[in-house]
């Protein structure tokens, strides 16, 4: 059974993470403070047939202020996913 930290793991591992912090930097932009790896990836021992991906965001406003301002400034049938 194949262990893995993030600098070793597959490459779909890789892309699926990248896509997420893409998405919220673009949603979060100036309120993010940080997002950090955490959980089995972090520590080496994932598993990509039974692992989870552990990831913390933190944020400088409450989330219901952040989505607040998210729904009046989106534009209609755009969706918010947090």
């Amino acid at each position: 059974m194949a262990q893995y930290s993030w600098f070793n793991c597959p490459e779909n591992v890789h892309n699926q993470i990248n896509g997420l912090l893409k998405d919220v930097k673009c949603c979060l932009k100036d309120n993010m403070v940080g997002i950090y790896l955490h959980g089995s990836l972090a520590m080496g021992c994932f598993n990509p047939e039974i692992s989870d991906i552990d990831i913390l965001v933190i944020i400088e406003q409450n989330l219901d202020d952040i989505l607040e301002v998210q729904k009046k400034t989106c534009k209609k049938g755009e969706d918010i996913n947090v």
